[in-house]
């Protein structure tokens, strides 16, 4: 399995407390130029930043969705989920992520393959 190559200043602030639209609205207001890389708690408060950033008017924006799915669960995964987490497996692979990622901390706890494996 591989680990989150995301370039992350060790120095970056880490921000917490900030409760509804006031978390993308500073964030928007100081961290513009550089985007940041955004973990929360929980996949609605993913979501709901995801959607404020967006309604704040930011660009290159992404969401990194939990995988809601057991491995030997009775009922087939979401393929919209699937598709999305390729889709930000694609761009990270690349080198294109966007300025704006918003993921939640259950996210980043799953396991993916191997880089190599991807390719």
């Amino acid at each position: 399995m591989s680990t989150w190559d995301i370039p992350i200043q060790r120095d970056a602030p880490i921000i917490t407390g900030l409760e509804g639209a006031a978390l993308p609205y500073w964030l928007l207001r100081n961290r513009a130029e550089e985007g940041a890389v955004i973990i929360a708690p929980t996949e609605d408060r993913a979501q709901q930043i995801f959607s404020d950033l967006l309604g704040f008017g930011a660009s290159s924006v992404s969401y990194f969705p939990v995988d809601g799915h057991l491995p030997f669960e009775g009922i087939s995964p979401d393929p919209m989920g699937i598709a999305e987490r390729l889709a930000f497996r694609e761009q990270w692979s690349r080198g294109t992520l966007s300025k704006w990622l918003v993921i939640p901390v259950t996210a980043i706890l799953g396991r993916w393959m191997a880089q190599d494996s991807f390719m």
